[in-house]
C-alpha cells in the first residue's frame, strides 16, 4: 500500500509502475487538485464483488500526522490564506484516515542547488513580497468562453509571479550577470524541445547572432509576458487568486470541466497555443533550423505542435470511454494515430501489448524495431 504526495507527472508515472508490479492499493495526494494525476479518465482496477474497484485513489488532501505506531496517516485538504499567506487545514471538513501504509514516495518536484556557485551568482532569493506584481489599472481581459459568466473580474492588487518566469533570470540569462547563463524547463508543454532551444539560445547569445537586452528591456519584456498570460485563463488563475476563486465557485459540473465541450476545446487551445508561441519566439532569435511561427502569429507547424499537445492532454479524459477495459487501459494505450511527425506526417506506432504486461525488454526491442 503505497501513498504518493503530488499529483502531477512522477505521482503519474510510479503509480502506473505500481500497477504493473501489482500493488494492493496507491494513493495519489493532491493539494492543488489540478494535476495530471486528477485529470486520469481511469486507471487499472480489478473487481470486488461486482464492483469495479480502482487501484489508485486520488484524494485532494495532504497528511499532517503519522498515527498508528507510523502505520497511517491522517490527511485533510488544505486552503490557502490570503491574510497569512500560508496553507491551513479545512477543519470542517472530516480527515481521510490512510492505513496499513507501506511505503510513502514523495512526487513534489526539485529544487536547484547553486551552493557551487557564490551568492551573487545564484537565482536571485526573494521574500514572498518581493515576488508580486501589480497589473496596470486599464487591464481588460480579452474576451474568451468564460467571460460571459465571469465578466470582467477585478484582479488581485498583488498577484503572483508567473510560474513560467524566475525571478533574476531573462529566457537563459541572469539579468544581473548576462554573462552567466541557466538551462532551465520551463515549458511544461514542450520539455525536451525547450531545453533544446535553450541550448541554441545561449549560443546564440554567445555567438552575437541574438543581441542581449538591456536590463530595462529585459525586465519590461517579462512583465509584458506576465501582462499576456493574464488573458489566458488556465494561466490567469495561478497568479490571480480573485479570478482563481471566479473559478473555483463555477464548481465541478461546470462546462469548463468537460474536455469534449468546444468550449474548454478553446480554453484548452489557448494554454497550448500560449507554450507553442513562446517556444515559437526563442526558435526564430536562436535561428534554430524548425520555424514554428511568432509569439504573435503560429505557423502551420506551430499549429500541428499545438495539436499534438491536445491530444496528450485528451488521453487521460478519455480513458473513461473504455470501461469494459478497466483491468490493464492506460493514457499509454489509447489510440497512438493522432501523434504524427510534423515534419514527414508518420504516424505513432501501436505498443506490440498492453503497456501494463509489457516489460522493459520487450520495450526496447520494441524501439529498436521501429528505427
Amino acid at each position: 500500500r503505497v501513498v504518493l504526495i503530488g499529483d502531477d507527472g512522477s505521482a503519474e508515472d510510479i503509480a502506473l509502475h505500481a500497477c504493473r508490479l501489482d500493488v494492493e492499493q496507491v494513493y495519489v495526494l493532491s493539494r492543488s487538485g489540478f494535476g495530471n494525476c486528477v485529470y486520469m479518465g481511469q486507471w487499472p482496477s480489478f473487481l470486488e464483488e461486482g464492483e469495479v474497484e480502482s487501484r489508485v485513489e486520488v484524494l485532494k488532501a495532504l497528511p499532517y500526522r503519522v498515527v498508528n505506531n507510523g502505520t497511517a496517516l491522517l490527511c485533510n485538504e488544505f486552503h490557502y490564506n490570503q491574510e497569512t499567506e500560508r496553507y491551513d487545514i479545512l477543519d470542517y471538513e472530516p480527515p481521510e484516515l490512510l492505513e496499513e501504509i507501506d511505503t510513502v514516495i514523495f512526487c513534489t518536484g526539485y529544487f536547484p542547488s547553486m551552493e557551487f556557485l557564490s551568492e551573487n551568482l545564484q537565482f536571485q532569493r526573494l521574500d514572498i513580497d518581493d515576488m508580486t506584481w501589480a497589473l496596470p489599472s486599464d487591464f481588460k481581459m480579452r474576451k474568451n468562453p468564460l467571460t460571459e459568466e465571469l465578466g470582467q473580474v477585478e484582479p488581485s492588487s498583488r498577484l503572483d509571479i508567473s510560474g513560467n518566469l524566475i525571478p533574476g533570470l531573462y529566457r537563459t540569462l541572469k539579468i544581473s550577470n548576462p554573462r552567466l547563463m541557466f538551462l532551465m524547463d520551463l515549458n511544461y508543454q514542450y520539455s525536451l524541445l525547450s531545453l533544446d532551444v535553450g541550448a541554441w539560445l545561449c549560443l546564440a547569445y554567445i555567438t552575437g547572432e541574438a543581441p542581449i537586452p538591456s536590463k530595462t528591456e529585459m525586465e519590461s519584456d517579462l512583465r509584458e509576458q506576465m501582462i499576456e498570460e493574464m488573458h489566458i485563463p488556465h494561466l490567469r488563475w495561478c497568479m490571480d487568486m480573485n479570478y482563481f476563486d471566479a473559478m473555483d465557485r463555477l464548481g465541478e459540473t461546470h462546462w469548463s470541466d468537460n474536455c469534449a465541450d468546444p468550449r474548454s476545446i478553446e480554453m484548452d487551445t489557448l494554454y497550448c497555443a500560449y507554450y507553442a508561441r513562446t517556444l515559437a519566439r526563442d526558435m526564430r532569435e536562436a535561428k534554430y533550423p524548425i520555424d514554428m511561427g511568432t509569439y504573435e502569429k503560429l505557423n502551420e507547424t506551430g499549429m500541428k505542435m499545438v495539436q499534438i499537445n491536445l491530444h496528450d492532454i485528451y488521453a487521460r479524459h478519455d480513458l473513461e470511454k473504455f470501461e469494459e477495459d478497466y483491468e490493464w487501459r492506460t493514457f499509454r494505450d489509447v489510440d497512438p494515430t493522432p501523434f504524427c511527425s510534423f515534419h514527414t506526417g508518420q504516424k505513432s506506432t501501436p505498443l506490440p501489448g498492453k503497456w501494463i504486461d509489457l516489460d522493459k525488454q520487450e520495450i526496447v526491442r520494441f524501439s529498436k524495431n521501429r528505427r
